[in-house]
Order: C-alpha cells, then structure tokens, then sequence
C-alpha cells in the first residue's frame, strides 16, 4: 500500500509537470498561431532555417492570411535587419536574408558615417570594399539605410593587399539564427 501511495504521487508529478508544459506551450502558441500584431511590427514564428532551407533564407509560419506582403523586411529581436519577404503563401512566408549570394544592400557604417554597399556572400556572411585610405575598425556597427536604423552587423575581418587599391570588408551578423524562433515583421520606409 505504501509503494501505491509513492507511484501514485510521482504520477501526480509528472502529470502536473507536464501540465504545466502543455499550458505554457498553449499560450505560446496563442501569442504567435499565425502572426501577432504588436506595436512594432507583426510576429510570426520560424518554422525552418539553414541548413534545411537553402540559400540563407528561413521560412516562417504567416502568410498573406495574416497580412504578410512580399517586400517586407524581417527582424530578429525588433533590432536586427535580417532581410526580407521574397515569397508569400497562405500560410507561410520565405524570408530571403540580407547574406543571400550575390544580394546587394545599402547600409550606413555608423562610426565612419559612410554609405556602402553590402553584398551577400551565402552562409550568413556579408562583404563590402572601401578604398584603403579610410580607416575601419573590427566591431564597427553598420546599420540599415535609409531610416529607421536597424543594426545589420558588424565588422569582422578587414582584408588589404597592397597591390589593392580597395580592401575588403567582412561582416558579421549579431545573432545566432540558429537559435531564433520569431521574426518581426515591418514594412519597408
């Protein structure tokens, strides 16, 4: 009778444990089946990434049910400009990111106050190339252009040949999309 006593409350445990799992998981799911509106934009759950989506692109769950438009530009955490919606469904959605090969993208390198051009190399890896003569720090910021200023990356790597008149710049992403779970969504200036 004892040994009932004890499988019974250990059972009673776990079935509130994982009560308390299910409510959790419920109200998440309320706060983002489809897409939320919020103030700062609408938001919509990650459903795949890289590498299972190709091509530096992840596809999130909101489509043109919910409003979602081809064009507008993705966040992570209201700050980070990841990129933008290419392909709407109706339910889901295809962010082409800022890194996607061969994109190209205007972007302010704040510290520098300096227009440049990114361009995607695949892999979550940005480029740009400056003349030399300017001076650019690893860890500078550069933020989206035109505003608002979203933060794009920052300065990884600065390479220079000296038979080059231009040096090239890597760029980092501030965020680890591996782990990303919502994406904000805006429409563009």
């Amino acid at each position: 009778m004892v040994l009932e006593n004890g499988e019974l409350k250990r059972l009673a445990e776990e079935r509130k444990i994982r009560a308390d799992f299910l409510e959790a998981e419920l109200a998440e799911f309320k706060k983002t089946s489809g897409a939320e509106k919020n103030s700062a934009g609408i938001i919509a759950r990650v459903l795949s990434q890289s590498p299972i989506m190709p091509y530096d692109a992840l596809l999130i769950f909101g489509g043109a049910r919910t409003g979602l438009k081809a064009g507008m530009e993705a966040l992570a955490y209201d700050s980070i400009l990841l990129g933008e919606i290419d392909e709407v469904f109706n339910a889901n959605s295809r962010i082409r990111l800022l890194s996607y090969p061969g994109r190209k993208t205007e972007a302010f390198l704040e510290s520098s106050s300096l227009n440049i051009i990114l361009e995607g190399m695949g892999g979550l890896n940005l480029k740009f190339s400056v003349p030399k003569t300017i001076d650019i720090k690893v860890g500078e910021k550069i933020v989206s252009n035109p505003p608002p200023s979203y933060l794009i990356g920052q300065v990884e790597e600065i390479r220079a040949k000296e038979s080059e008149p231009l040096a090239e710049v890597l760029v980092k992403i501030p965020a680890n999309l591996r782990y990303l779970r919502y994406v904000t969504l805006v429409n563009p200036p």
